[in-house]
């Protein structure tokens, strides 16, 4: 194993050390579980599998109503990003908004998903319709 030594700034040094200290490990394995969670191993990076993956999901988001890709790209090996805009106009904007809110953010069973999507929403069938959050 190779150290490496980080210079933090103070305020997530002291962050890092609380957290390890009610974790009740060293801040060495809380940084260690932090970093094996968001960081992939090399060995599992294809990157031509994300580029092909990142297109067929362009492809898909596109023909959903009221949504225009706008640009993506992989920010390298195993990261990327997309942005889109919904069309605030389109009869459906606010079930697309909703449904995807939910997908994104919440819709896997065993764990957390590795995707941000804002605004974020509870199940659709919980909301009401956009008069109602004026």
């Amino acid at each position: 194993m190779t150290n490496i030594v980080l210079n933090l700034p103070r305020k997530l040094r002291k962050s890092i050390q609380h957290n390890a200290a009610l974790s009740r490990i060293s801040c060495e394995a809380f940084v260690t579980k932090m970093l094996e969670k968001n960081i992939i191993p090399a060995e599992q990076v294809r990157p031509h599998l994300v580029e092909r993956g990142l297109l067929k999901l362009k492809a898909f988001l596109e023909r959903i109503p009221g949504v225009h890709v706008i640009s993506f790209d992989q920010n390298h090996e195993s990261f990327w990003w997309i942005k889109f805009d919904i069309d605030i106009t389109h009869p459906l904007a606010w079930q697309v908004v909703q449904e995807l809110g939910f997908v994104l953010n919440y819709i896997s069973i065993s764990q957390q998903l590795p995707t941000v999507f804002m605004p974020v929403s509870p199940p659709p069938y919980l909301n009401g319709g956009p008069e109602d959050y004026s």
